[in-house]
């Protein structure tokens, strides 16, 4: 094992090793919180978990399977009216603005998948700049309202699904 320690405290890399001297794990601390990418690996050295964290807060997770298959992910998405103070009324469309906060690419496509009759949307589009997608949506009923839907995360450089996650956002109509 290697660790870097400031004032009793990890800071920098940590590094853990398989009894055979692979690399099993390595990951990032910032006043002994993790801090950034943590990754961790079989004994084959395939990547089995890829992580982000922010103050020791889990943001993101990728599970891999030894072929190297995707079988868990933690997405971090947040949904929110694009203007904050646009009143919901019914009979009337306001825009939602869902965002992916991290990815683990430089470049990537949102793709959502949703029940437009029941949530309400009639018309959206995918921003690849922001990581973002824009919703209008006409609220079907008065009141309590969710609008949900499946996020997937695509790698724009080679057009792969890399995962996806769920979101929710409740809102209420006058």
């Amino acid at each position: 094992m290697k660790e870097e320690f400031v004032d009793g405290k990890r800071n920098g890399k940590h590094i853990e090793y398989f009894s055979s001297g692979t690399v099993r794990l390595e990951d990032n601390y910032l006043n002994d919180s993790a801090q950034g990418k943590s990754l961790e690996y079989y004994e084959s050295g395939k990547i089995r978990l890829f992580r982000y964290y922010e103050r020791n807060e889990l943001i993101y997770e990728k599970e891999y399977n030894e072929d190297g298959e995707i079988t868990v992910t933690i997405l971090p998405c947040v949904a929110q009216k694009a203007n904050p103070k646009e009143k919901i009324l019914f009979n009337d469309s306001f825009s939602l603005q869902v965002k992916l906060l991290y990815s683990q690419f430089d470049t990537v496509f949102l793709f959502a998948l949703l029940d437009n009759d029941a949530d309400g949307v009639f018309e959206y589009t995918v921003f690849a700049r922001e990581n973002s997608f824009l919703y209008r949506i006409k609220p079907p009923k008065k009141g309590k309202n969710i609008f949900r839907a499946n996020i997937t995360e695509i790698n724009g450089n080679k057009m792969v699904e890399t995962g996806d996650g769920n979101i929710q956002f409740e809102y209420f109509t006058e």
